[in-house]
């Protein structure tokens, strides 16, 4: 017989049909999932073929629970729904999810706006997604440094782009700091 934690969960999100076991569900204890089916209390909705009902989006859980199968983010060439993949990993509380999206999503548009620089574009992008990490409370790391300077230097016109430093949207030593101002940069407080 297997154990609890090897046992198969039907999972109705959004109409969408998804099978996992449920230490897949349980494996970041702190998320939404982990709270639900870690067997604290028992989920409280199931449908007719007695499948849990996870008011979520369907279509994005399937990369919820990628992640939480493999322990990374995986998603297609020309993913597009960042938001609502921020806003479901939020949902579920998955806290080592959204930095990974965040950094992702820095990536791509920095890939992208190095074949084909669209400097509006690549600038409103690169605002809103600070922004994001900022409201998330999410420290950054220097990879995102790193694609920043990369995007930096897409630009036509050095001061377009203004990086704020805070605890909360940058944290980086003095030497990555100088690094980012000899490379144009305008390092403020917020």
């Amino acid at each position: 017989m297997n154990s609890s934690s090897d046992e198969l969960l039907t999972l109705n999100v959004g109409g969408h049909l998804y099978t996992a076991t449920r230490s897949t569900l349980t494996c970041y204890p702190n998320s939404r999932l982990g709270s639900l089916f870690s067997g604290h209390f028992a989920p409280s909705c199931k449908d007719d073929c007695n499948r849990y009902i996870i008011d979520g989006d369907g279509r994005t859980f399937r990369h919820i629970l990628n992640f939480m199968s493999c322990r990374k983010l995986i998603l297609p060439d020309g993913y597009q729904d960042w938001d609502i993949l921020l806003a479901q990993a939020k949902f579920y509380q998955i806290t080592e999810l959204i930095p990974l999206i965040i950094n992702e999503q820095i990536k791509r548009r920095v890939d992208r706006t190095r074949r084909s620089p669209s400097e509006s574009d690549s600038e409103e992008s690169l605002h809103s997604i600070v922004h994001q990490r900022g409201r998330f409370g999410i420290p950054a790391c220097i990879d995102v440094l790193q694609y920043i300077v990369g995007l930096k230097r897409c630009f036509a016109r050095d001061e377009d782009l203004e990086v704020k430093k805070t605890d909360n949207i940058l944290a980086m030593n003095d030497n990555q700091s100088q690094h980012l101002v000899e490379n144009g940069f305008k390092m403020t407080s917020v």
